[in-house]
């Protein structure tokens, strides 16, 4: 069993709402198609100081997280992703508009895997 710690996951939960913010509807496969440039970039807008072993993993968390709050609502897509899996897309709620707009505080739980 993994586990991510809160202090992991925010980054990755930041991010998201940045691009929530200007775009209202994303695909996962923005975050992790298999390449390294996607990873690097995720990277990037995460603002990690060291770099996190499985940043797309930390996305997905963060949304999973986001979705439980009901910031989030994701539903599958046609595509596949790079390891087989199925994209999602992730679409912000008026829950998650409103909460982005007031600029509301969140603190991730440590999560046991």
């Amino acid at each position: 069993m993994g586990h991510a710690y809160g202090f992991q996951t925010k980054p990755a939960g930041d991010y998201l709402l940045s691009i929530l913010k200007l775009e209202p509807l994303i695909a996962y496969s923005r975050f992790y198609d298999g390449t390294d440039e996607t990873e690097q970039a995720l990277i990037a807008g995460m603002a990690c100081v060291d770099e996190p072993e499985c940043p797309a993993v930390l996305m997905d968390l963060a949304i999973g997280l986001f979705t439980d709050m009901g910031i989030v609502t994701v539903s599958n897509l046609a595509e596949k992703l790079a390891d087989g899996e199925q994209d999602y897309e992730i679409r912000l709620t008026d829950t998650g508009k409103q909460f982005i707009s007031q600029g509301a505080e969140y603190t991730f739980p440590d999560l046991y895997l």
